[in-house]
């Protein structure tokens, strides 16, 4: 019981230090003010996920007491679902919109780091998925060590290599560092859960993106209209496209 509570540990202070040794690293290429702007921006996707976190929690409880495959495969489908239908326009706004998104919640010097919230927004949405497999397939599995085992390469990767690069990266090339490692570290999640998992936890990604992907194109269209108007128009279409693909 110890030795899977302690790589249960594990997992969560490594999630939490890939999360935001970018942060700590801005700071240290760029002094407080840099670290300053780059945190603002970064902590709107941290916001975000751990909403994703606390819905996938809910999911990992009910696991628990879930003995049939077919069950199983269900509640880890619908929580896929779930992530991608609430992440993926987020992501798409932001990249249409980042820079009237964090006007209306920072200062204007944080305009020159719009941009990198949109990065970072992808990065959440790979982190997402990769919450969801790792706790509830590699945790419930009695695996936490091989979920622990993916954040530690992904997490000395993308240090190692931000450090070798330096000033030089720039606060883009930082959050694109640390998207790919998040990417890094779901690949290996997921690979590791590969015996685990059915098939059919991904049947319903496919629309979800695509829904996401008419989202963009909306955006696209009205990219001369003023950014409240397109959200909402944006945002209402998504709604009812979701509840008529998804109503069953």
């Amino acid at each position: 019981l110890f030795t899977r509570g302690s790589a249960l540990a594990v997992v969560y202070i490594l999630l939490n230090v890939l999360d935001r040794y970018d942060i700590f690293l801005a700071g240290r290429f760029y002094g407080d003010l840099g670290a300053g702007l780059y945190a603002g921006v970064a902590r709107i996707s941290q916001s975000v996920h751990s909403i994703v976190m606390a819905g996938s929690m809910i999911f990992v409880s009910e696991l628990i007491g879930v003995t049939d495959a077919e069950a199983r495969t269900r509640h880890i489908r619908l929580a896929i679902l779930g992530a991608t239908l609430f992440l993926a326009p987020i992501c798409v706004a932001t990249w249409f919109y980042d820079s009237f998104i964090v006007s209306l919640i920072f200062a204007p010097e944080y305009s020159a780091v719009a941009r990198v919230m949109s990065v970072l927004g992808v990065g959440t949405c790979v982190q997402s998925l990769m919450t969801i497999v790792g706790f509830q397939v590699l945790v419930l599995q009695n695996q936490a060590s091989a979920f622990a085992r993916s954040l530690g390469v992904a997490l000395i990767g993308g240090v190692a290599v931000t450090v070798l690069a330096g000033p030089r990266l720039g606060y883009l090339g930082i959050a694109g560092i640390a998207v790919f490692a998040k990417v890094v570290a779901t690949g290996m999640v997921v690979v590791r859960s590969r015996g685990f998992l059915s098939p059919g936890i991904w049947d319903d990604v496919p629309r979800a993106l695509g829904l996401a992907l008419g989202l963009g194109a909306v955006f696209w269209m009205l990219r001369e209209q003023p950014p409240l108007l397109a959200l909402g128009v944006g945002g209402l279409g998504y709604s009812v496209a979701a509840l008529y693909l998804f109503r069953d």
